[in-house]
């Protein structure tokens, strides 16, 4: 206990040298450069607890303040020399010299005797600045001028509650001995007696004033260990050594057989008094000071309300188990100090570490569990993917093989072997065998193809060439491989295929390929043969209307020759071209424009042609010739009436969108205005509408750029047809291509 009051005593001189009166240089250059002076004045000296707690509150929060003022400190030392503060006048005129003149901002005063010195000396002394207060008991703003400008912190000794606490700890005490003075300063026994005496329990209260040492030992030697006590005194002994308010309690504590409990909380975490409701000097420095903080901001002190200082419920474990007082009996609420750590709190460090450990123990043996598990699922993967090759292997007839470049190692399947009617290890492994195994005429087609395959950094590799069996037969080989490593550089290292049979393969496709020419020379010869036929039809349909009767029957003799000559052409198309089931339908109408212009040309008709290439099917492409030599007929017919001269115009465009437009356009007379081709008889029209719903299109008409008739035919190329050639002919007046 005493080396604890050595330490704090040793603090407090520490803060007294930080904070000495600085000299009259320092002080210019304070004020010059603005900063704000603020004195502390305390009535008790320094290593009192109580005054100590106070005065470490305010420097507190005047250090943390962002314009933290300069501070000074002084004492009164009331306590330890009280005629020396009974002498006010001395003592102001010493405070008088030592400030020289120094004008301070603002007093922080703690306790009422520093109160009333600095009140009655203060037009002396400081006359200029505010007061703030720290644990004031007496303060009366009443008796003051209405000029002072003072706030602070009163000081509220609730003895009450301190007693009641205490009876709960002490509930067989039959007497409550309290130790005072009368007008003493510094106990607050003056309003603590009058307290105690209005309690209505106040039997049993015993309050002892003014008593000397010795007569305060003889009454703590009469208590039991059930009584309570409180001290609220200074004293002196016989020799006339006096005892402040501090060591009388400690000497108290050290005599009394009952629990001593007080009002001051340092006390209590001292472990000199079991505690009570204790007032906190700390908490009451800490407010006087952020009152003094914002007078300094500009505040005035009469607008800040003065405030009390409550007390709480505080506790000495170690006091209350010297006494065998437990926990049981604290006061809710309450607080408890002292109290040793348990084994937990003394030893958490060290636990969680241990769980910390134990945790990562766990986690890598969790780990390590499911790496193994992870393993031994990759391993059965791994044999079963290993048995579906070999399975897949034996079932298949390929054989793989597998070659390193730079060592020159090579592995194959047993199937490499029996592909070629071996024994697997039938024969060595080796460049220079599989060398000898390419039938000559393939070797060197081969080398070039792998040579150029691995100089250029494919990604596959693929030659066909011919290998010797074990009886001395031909076999053509697939061979298909690829890069399954490289070196730094990008150059192949590594690669790996298979050998597949094909000379069956080879066979078949060999014979494929001459039936298919065969029906390539036979299907050509029957296009051909239908052109000649439909020629020799076209013939005979002129030779016979140039015997007809009448112009009329002449006219559709002659339309029907157009129309097999039309048909005739396709199958020339088809037949010259390489493919047999489409042709250039956009070079076809090239030529179908060419024939029909000479057949026009001496009526003075003229034909063009703007045509995109479009191809199209057999079944597409005769449809739409004859709906273009039916269109263009019915143009040259009547569209230029009394043998004028005119043109026509044929077009063909693939849409992106819309398929292939096809368009009949002349530069006539045009169709009458009422003229519904559904509503027609003729032949013409009739092919045309069942030809235009055969290729599942639709029919438009108006006028065109030319000045006559433009007919707009709309199809897809692929577009499925809705009917047949042979049902077109039928017809319909009511047909929806001609709506």
């Amino acid at each position: 206990m005493r080396l604890q009051r050595l330490i704090l005593f040793a603090g407090v001189l520490a803060v007294l040298i930080g904070l000495s009166p600085p000299g009259r240089a320092d002080v210019d250059a304070t004020m010059a450069a603005g900063r704000k002076t603020v004195l502390v004045l305390n009535a008790y000296h320094w290593g009192d607890a109580w005054t100590d707690a106070q005065v470490s509150g305010i420097m507190q929060v005047l250090r943390a303040a962002s314009a933290a003022p300069e501070v000074f400190l002084e004492h009164l030392d009331v306590l330890r020399q009280p005629a020396a503060a009974d002498d006010g006048l001395t003592r102001a005129e010493d405070l008088s010299r030592r400030f020289g003149g120094r004008q301070f901002d603002l007093v922080i005063v703690t306790d009422d005797p520093a109160l009333a010195f600095a009140l009655r000396h203060r037009k002396r002394l400081f006359p200029a600045a505010a007061i703030v207060f720290s644990d004031a008991l007496d303060f009366d703003p009443m008796g003051l001028p209405p000029d002072v400008p003072i706030t602070g912190v009163r000081e509220r000794v609730d003895i009450a509650a301190t007693l009641a606490m205490a009876r709960q700890l002490q509930p067989d005490a039959r007497r409550v001995v309290v130790f005072g003075n009368r007008g003493g300063p510094a106990t607050g026994y003056a309003h603590a007696a009058a307290a105690l005496r209005a309690l209505p329990e106040s039997e049993g209260v015993e309050l002892h004033v003014d008593l000397d040492v010795e007569r305060i030992a003889s009454v703590l030697a009469g208590v039991s260990p059930r009584d309570i006590v409180i001290p609220l005194a200074t004293a002196t002994d016989r020799d006339g050594h006096a005892y402040d308010y501090g060591a009388l309690i400690n000497l108290i504590s050290r005599l009394s057989p009952a629990p001593v409990f007080g009002i001051i909380g340092e006390r209590v975490r001292a472990g000199l008094t079991v505690g009570g409701c204790v007032l906190d000097g700390e908490a009451e420095g800490r407010l006087a000071a952020e009152m003094a903080l914002r007078i300094l901001d500009g505040t005035p002190a009469g607008r800040i309300p003065v405030v009390e200082a409550g007390c709480e419920g505080l506790f000495s474990y170690p006091v209350m188990q010297r006494f065998g007082i437990p926990e049981r009996r604290l006061p809710a609420g309450s607080t408890l100090v002292g109290k040793p750590p348990g084994l937990y709190d003394q030893y958490r460090g060290v636990v969680w570490a241990m769980l910390a450990g134990a945790a990562l123990l766990l986690a890598v043996i969790v780990s390590l569990g499911l790496n193994i598990r992870h393993r031994r699922r990759v391993e059965a993967a791994l044999e079963q993917s290993e048995e579906h090759l070999r399975l897949a292997l034996e079932g298949a007839t390929d054989g793989v093989w597998d070659w390193n470049l730079q060592t020159g190692a090579i592995y194959v399947s047993p199937q490499y072997y029996t592909l070629l009617g071996y024994e697997p290890g039938g024969f060595p492994l080796g460049y220079d065998t599989w060398r000898s195994q390419i039938h000559p005429d393939d070797l060197e087609a081969t080398e070039t193809n792998l040579q150029r395959y691995l100089d250029a950094g494919e990604t596959m590799f693929r030659a066909e060439f011919r290998m010797r069996t074990r009886d001395g037969r031909w076999r053509w080989i697939l061979s298909r491989g690829g890069v399954v490593a490289r070196d730094a550089s990008g150059r192949a290292v590594r690669i790996a295929g298979a050998h597949s049979d094909i000379t069956e393969a080879r066979a078949g496709a060999q014979r494929i390929a001459s039936a298919l020419a065969e029906k390539e020379v036979l299907l050509k010869e029957i296009y051909h043969r239908v052109k000649n036929n439909l020629q020799v039809v076209a013939s005979l349909l002129t030779m016979q209307g140039r015997d007809a009767p009448t112009p009329v029957v002449q006219a559709m003799f002659e339309d029907s020759a157009a129309r097999v000559l039309a048909m005739s052409q396709v199958h020339e198309q088809l037949y010259q071209s390489d493919d047999l089931a489409s042709i250039d339908f956009g070079h076809y109408l090239g030529q179908l424009v060419q024939r029909l212009d000479r057949q026009y040309a001496r009526q003075g008709v003229r034909l063009e042609a703007q045509l995109q290439k479009v191809v199209l099917g057999i079944e597409t492409a005769i449809p739409s010739a004859l709906i273009v030599n039916e269109l263009v007929a019915n143009a040259v017919k009547h569209a230029f009436p009394d043998g004028r001269a005119g043109r026509v115009r044929i077009g063909l465009v693939a849409e992106v969108e819309a398929g292939v437009r096809l368009t009949v356009e002349d530069d006539g007379v045009g169709l009458p205005a009422a003229f519904e081709p559904q509503a027609q008889g003729s032949l013409g029209w009739r092919l045309v509408a069942g030809l235009v719903n055969q290729l599942g299109g639709r029919f438009e008409q108006g006028g065109g750029p030319l000045g006559g008739t433009l007919i707009t035919i709309r199809f897809r190329a692929t577009a499925r047809e809705s009917r047949r050639y042979a049902g077109a002919l039928a017809g319909r007046r009511d047909d929806p291509a001609l709506a």
